[in-house]
Protein backbone atom coordinates (compact mmCIF):
# COMPACT_ATOMS: atom_id res chain seq x y z
CA UNK A 1 0.00 0.00 0.00
CA UNK A 2 1.44 3.34 -1.21
CA UNK A 3 2.49 5.79 1.72
CA UNK A 4 -0.30 8.42 1.57
CA UNK A 5 1.98 11.26 3.73
CA UNK A 6 5.78 11.98 4.08
CA UNK A 7 7.28 14.40 6.97
CA UNK A 8 7.29 18.05 6.42
CA UNK A 9 10.30 19.64 8.48
CA UNK A 10 9.12 22.99 8.43
CA UNK A 11 12.34 24.87 9.69
CA UNK A 12 14.14 23.43 7.00
CA UNK A 13 11.79 24.31 4.15
CA UNK A 14 11.88 27.87 5.83
CA UNK A 15 15.79 27.93 5.84
CA UNK A 16 16.14 25.96 2.80
CA UNK A 17 13.15 28.25 0.50
CA UNK A 18 13.95 32.06 1.69
CA UNK A 19 15.61 33.18 -0.98
CA UNK A 20 13.00 31.93 -3.71
CA UNK A 21 9.43 33.45 -5.23
CA UNK A 22 6.68 32.41 -4.49
CA UNK A 23 5.85 30.75 -7.64
CA UNK A 24 9.45 29.19 -7.18
CA UNK A 25 8.17 27.72 -4.05
CA UNK A 26 5.36 26.13 -5.65
CA UNK A 27 7.30 24.24 -8.28
CA UNK A 28 9.48 22.76 -5.58
CA UNK A 29 6.48 21.68 -3.50
CA UNK A 30 4.80 19.94 -6.71
CA UNK A 31 7.93 17.74 -7.57
CA UNK A 32 8.38 16.85 -4.23
CA UNK A 33 4.70 15.48 -4.35
CA UNK A 34 4.94 14.02 -7.82
CA UNK A 35 8.69 12.14 -5.98
CA UNK A 36 6.98 11.21 -3.66
CA UNK A 37 4.04 9.28 -5.54
CA UNK A 38 6.43 7.73 -8.26
CA UNK A 39 9.19 7.32 -6.61
CA UNK A 40 11.44 10.01 -8.72
CA UNK A 41 11.13 12.56 -11.51
CA UNK A 42 11.74 12.81 -14.70
CA UNK A 43 15.16 13.82 -16.38
CA UNK A 44 13.82 15.26 -19.40
CA UNK A 45 13.16 18.82 -18.86
CA UNK A 46 9.96 18.86 -20.86
CA UNK A 47 8.41 16.24 -18.81
CA UNK A 48 9.01 17.75 -15.77
CA UNK A 49 7.34 20.54 -17.51
CA UNK A 50 4.46 18.87 -18.15
CA UNK A 51 4.38 17.35 -14.78
CA UNK A 52 3.65 20.70 -12.75
CA UNK A 53 1.43 22.17 -16.09
CA UNK A 54 4.08 24.75 -17.47
CA UNK A 55 5.58 25.79 -20.71
CA UNK A 56 9.27 24.93 -21.16
CA UNK A 57 10.29 28.12 -20.87
CA UNK A 58 8.51 29.44 -18.19
CA UNK A 59 9.40 26.18 -16.27
CA UNK A 60 13.45 26.63 -17.41
CA UNK A 61 13.58 30.29 -15.87
CA UNK A 62 12.43 28.62 -12.12
CA UNK A 63 14.44 25.18 -12.46
CA UNK A 64 17.27 27.75 -13.02
CA UNK A 65 16.57 28.93 -8.88
CA UNK A 66 15.62 25.15 -7.76
CA UNK A 67 17.16 22.56 -9.75
CA UNK A 68 20.12 22.45 -6.98
CA UNK A 69 17.72 20.83 -4.57
CA UNK A 70 17.94 17.81 -7.23
CA UNK A 71 20.20 15.90 -8.28
CA UNK A 72 20.11 13.62 -11.78
CA UNK A 73 20.48 9.69 -11.23
CA UNK A 74 20.83 8.43 -14.55
CA UNK A 75 16.83 8.68 -16.85
CA UNK A 76 15.69 9.82 -12.85
CA UNK A 77 15.91 13.31 -11.13
CA UNK A 78 15.73 12.88 -7.28
CA UNK A 79 16.04 15.08 -3.86
CA UNK A 80 18.09 13.27 -1.93
CA UNK A 81 16.63 14.38 1.23
CA UNK A 82 13.07 13.27 0.32
CA UNK A 83 14.44 9.93 -0.61
CA UNK A 84 15.79 9.39 2.85
CA UNK A 85 13.25 10.30 4.29
CA UNK A 86 10.71 8.17 2.48
CA UNK A 87 13.13 4.93 2.92
CA UNK A 88 13.16 5.85 6.64
CA UNK A 89 9.66 6.28 7.33
CA UNK A 90 8.90 2.87 5.08
CA UNK A 91 11.54 1.02 7.04
CA UNK A 92 10.04 2.52 10.09
CA UNK A 93 6.28 1.51 8.99
CA UNK A 94 7.74 -2.47 8.28
CA UNK A 95 9.57 -2.49 12.14
CA UNK A 96 6.14 -1.13 13.41
CA UNK A 97 4.11 -4.07 11.22
CA UNK A 98 6.42 -6.69 12.64
CA UNK A 99 6.46 -5.40 16.66
CA UNK A 100 2.81 -5.32 16.22
CA UNK A 101 2.48 -8.83 14.74
CA UNK A 102 4.90 -10.32 17.25
CA UNK A 103 3.02 -8.07 20.78
CA UNK A 104 -0.10 -9.45 19.59
CA UNK A 105 1.04 -13.11 19.51
CA UNK A 106 2.49 -12.22 23.06
CA UNK A 107 -0.55 -10.94 24.22
CA UNK A 108 -2.54 -13.64 23.60
CA UNK A 109 -0.52 -16.67 24.07
CA UNK A 110 -1.48 -18.85 27.10
CA UNK A 111 2.17 -19.93 27.55
CA UNK A 112 3.88 -18.88 31.12
CA UNK A 113 4.65 -15.09 31.26
CA UNK A 114 8.19 -16.41 32.24
CA UNK A 115 8.13 -18.08 28.74
CA UNK A 116 6.87 -14.93 26.67
CA UNK A 117 9.67 -13.02 28.68
CA UNK A 118 12.28 -14.85 27.37
CA UNK A 119 11.10 -14.84 23.86
CA UNK A 120 10.83 -11.31 24.01
CA UNK A 121 14.41 -10.95 25.09
CA UNK A 122 14.72 -13.15 22.25
CA UNK A 123 13.27 -11.44 19.27
CA UNK A 124 14.73 -8.75 16.63
CA UNK A 125 12.66 -7.27 14.38
CA UNK A 126 15.44 -7.09 11.91
CA UNK A 127 15.66 -10.70 11.30
CA UNK A 128 11.73 -10.26 9.44
CA UNK A 129 12.91 -7.27 7.55
CA UNK A 130 12.25 -8.05 3.57
CA UNK A 131 10.03 -10.81 3.99
CA UNK A 132 6.81 -10.89 1.97
CA UNK A 133 4.00 -9.24 3.68
CA UNK A 134 1.86 -12.24 2.59
CA UNK A 135 4.23 -14.05 4.45
CA UNK A 136 5.63 -12.07 7.59
CA UNK A 137 2.79 -12.92 9.91
CA UNK A 138 2.81 -16.66 8.97
CA UNK A 139 6.83 -16.61 9.77
CA UNK A 140 6.58 -14.51 13.21
CA UNK A 141 3.83 -16.90 14.24
CA UNK A 142 6.12 -20.14 13.27
CA UNK A 143 9.22 -18.98 14.95
CA UNK A 144 7.40 -17.78 18.28
CA UNK A 145 5.77 -21.16 18.59
CA UNK A 146 9.02 -22.44 18.16
CA UNK A 147 10.71 -20.95 20.63
CA UNK A 148 8.15 -21.16 23.26
CA UNK A 149 7.92 -25.06 22.14
CA UNK A 150 12.22 -25.17 22.65
CA UNK A 151 11.72 -23.60 26.22
CA UNK A 152 8.94 -26.02 27.14
CA UNK A 153 11.04 -29.00 26.85
CA UNK A 154 13.66 -27.03 28.46
CA UNK A 155 12.07 -26.48 31.47
CA UNK A 156 10.51 -30.13 31.63
CA UNK A 157 13.96 -31.59 30.97
CA UNK A 158 15.80 -28.99 33.14
CA UNK A 159 18.21 -29.01 30.04
CA UNK A 160 18.96 -25.08 30.24
CA UNK A 161 21.08 -25.34 26.53
CA UNK A 162 17.81 -26.20 24.98
CA UNK A 163 16.57 -22.66 23.82
CA UNK A 164 20.59 -21.84 21.96
CA UNK A 165 19.60 -24.00 19.18
CA UNK A 166 18.58 -22.33 16.52
CA UNK A 167 15.69 -21.92 14.59
CA UNK A 168 15.57 -22.50 10.78
CA UNK A 169 14.55 -18.51 10.83
CA UNK A 170 17.98 -17.80 13.03
CA UNK A 171 19.81 -19.97 10.40
CA UNK A 172 18.55 -18.56 7.19
CA UNK A 173 19.29 -14.58 9.11
CA UNK A 174 23.03 -15.86 9.48
CA UNK A 175 23.29 -17.50 5.90
CA UNK A 176 21.61 -14.59 4.29
CA UNK A 177 23.71 -12.08 6.25
CA UNK A 178 26.49 -13.73 5.73
CA UNK A 179 26.04 -14.00 1.62
CA UNK A 180 24.71 -17.75 1.31
CA UNK A 181 21.39 -18.55 -0.06
CA UNK A 182 18.62 -19.64 2.04
CA UNK A 183 17.94 -22.67 0.42
CA UNK A 184 21.53 -23.53 1.69
CA UNK A 185 20.35 -22.60 5.15
CA UNK A 186 17.29 -25.00 5.29
CA UNK A 187 19.35 -27.87 3.86
CA UNK A 188 22.10 -27.39 6.73
CA UNK A 189 19.09 -27.10 9.14
CA UNK A 190 17.50 -30.23 8.80
CA UNK A 191 20.96 -32.07 7.96
CA UNK A 192 21.72 -31.64 11.68
CA UNK A 193 18.38 -31.62 13.09
CA UNK A 194 18.46 -35.28 13.78
CA UNK A 195 15.04 -34.51 15.96
CA UNK A 196 14.27 -34.99 19.68
CA UNK A 197 16.12 -37.11 22.27
CA UNK A 198 15.58 -37.53 26.33
CA UNK A 199 16.33 -34.12 26.65
CA UNK A 200 14.62 -32.34 23.91
CA UNK A 201 15.81 -31.05 20.18
CA UNK A 202 19.13 -32.89 19.33
CA UNK A 203 22.12 -31.53 16.73
CA UNK A 204 24.61 -34.24 15.40
CA UNK A 205 26.86 -34.62 12.97
CA UNK A 206 27.19 -37.85 10.50
CA UNK A 207 29.30 -39.15 12.91
CA UNK A 208 26.98 -38.88 15.74
CA UNK A 209 29.00 -36.20 17.64
CA UNK A 210 26.96 -33.46 19.14
CA UNK A 211 27.01 -30.19 17.71
CA UNK A 212 28.22 -27.87 19.74
CA UNK A 213 28.69 -24.46 17.87
CA UNK A 214 26.49 -24.68 14.88
CA UNK A 215 27.95 -21.29 13.36
CA UNK A 216 31.32 -22.99 13.48
CA UNK A 217 30.07 -25.91 12.07
CA UNK A 218 28.31 -23.59 9.07
CA UNK A 219 31.58 -21.49 8.42
CA UNK A 220 33.50 -24.46 8.34
CA UNK A 221 31.56 -26.97 6.01
CA UNK A 222 28.62 -25.20 4.45
CA UNK A 223 30.45 -21.79 3.74
CA UNK A 224 31.20 -22.72 0.35
CA UNK A 225 30.72 -21.09 -3.63
CA UNK A 226 28.49 -23.12 -4.50
CA UNK A 227 25.95 -22.26 -1.69
CA UNK A 228 26.63 -18.22 -2.62
CA UNK A 229 23.72 -16.10 -3.88
CA UNK A 230 24.96 -15.84 -6.65
CA UNK A 231 25.78 -19.17 -7.73
CA UNK A 232 22.20 -21.29 -6.77
CA UNK A 233 19.29 -19.49 -8.57
CA UNK A 234 16.30 -18.72 -6.20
Amino acid sequence: MKDPAFLFYSKDWIEGTAEMMPEEKGVYIDLLAYQHQRGYLPSDIKRLARLVRMGVDEFNEIWKHISDKFERDGERTLNRKLEQVMHERADKGETNKIIGIFGHLCRNSEAKRSDINKVRKEFKASNFKGIDSERLSERITEWFAERLAALEDANANGDVNESKLPTVYEVEKYFTDNGYTIQAAQKFFKYYETGRGEKGRVWKDAKGNTIKNWKQKAQSVWFKSENKKSSIAL
